[in-house]
């Protein structure tokens, strides 16, 4: 099984002594925004880890990669894998909606919709990483 660590490494104090804290465990790959809030942001730190890591483990950048800064995202890090969610909203099937009462009480919260993976995106993105 392959075994990917997640993005808790982007709370910690010292990314390179986590980065061969983690190597060491034995994971096969860091999913990481790079210690930013988004893998935009976190490009450069990013692309430091895809240097460091060598063939030892794979960096993954993840949150908030879109099909409008992939490229640049891919051109920065050189990274090989990516994750991403490409989600769209799409409309509930229900009939019936009961007016002026929603369950989450959350402003904008709106529980007829749902999010699923989009497909186009998922393919835009793939053909734009082949053709860097």
């Amino acid at each position: 099984m392959s075994v990917t660590f997640h993005r808790a490494f982007d709370m910690c104090l010292d990314p390179v002594k986590a980065l061969q804290d983690i190597i060491e465990s034995g994971a096969d790959r860091l999913l990481s925004s790079g210690q930013k809030n988004s893998a935009e942001e976190g490009s450069y730190l990013l692309r430091d880890l895809v240097e460091l890591a060598g063939e030892r483990i794979v960096i993954m950048p993840g949150s908030g990669i879109n099909v409008s800064n992939i490229a640049s995202i891919a051109g920065i890090t050189g990274a090989k894998e990516y994750h991403l969610s490409a989600r769209k909203l799409i409309e509930s099937s229900m009939v019936y909606r009961k007016e002026g009462l929603t369950m989450g009480n959350t402003p904008g919260y709106n529980e007829f919709t749902r999010k699923v993976a989009d497909q186009d995106k998922i393919k835009e993105i793939i053909s734009i990483l082949k053709n860097l």
